[in-house]
């Protein structure tokens, strides 16, 4: 997965991108373990492929929990989508993918 987020405000403000391992999604979120942890309440953009599919999904959400998983400095970034007019298209097509693909589905976050 990667995620882009800005840091800074206004004129200082930078876009960043950070590679990591998608490790859970839902129709309201995901997991991503970086190598860099990301402050809570920040923006970011987060694009990846479902399995079998050929097309990227990239939705926008905030981050929720950045927690230090080992001493390796690996993050887990906890981060719920934005249920906006921007994210729906996408959004529908992960929430079909889960509902067909992942026995507990019907559970939310």
């Amino acid at each position: 997965a990667d995620l882009r987020f800005a840091t800074g405000t206004g004129d200082t403000a930078d876009t960043l991108l950070l590679h990591g391992n998608l490790v859970d999604v839902s129709g309201g979120g995901c997991r991503v373990v970086t190598k860099r942890g990301i402050p809570l309440n920040t923006v970011v953009s987060v694009s990846f492929i479902l399995p079998g599919s050929h097309r990227a999904c990239t939705v926008s959400g905030t981050v929720l929990e950045a927690v230090s998983q080992s001493q390796n400095a690996v993050f887990g970034q906890r981060i719920k989508f934005f249920a906006s007019e921007k994210n729906l298209e996408d959004l529908g097509d992960i929430k079909r993918w889960v509902n067909q693909n992942l026995p507990f589905a019907d559970v939310t976050w």
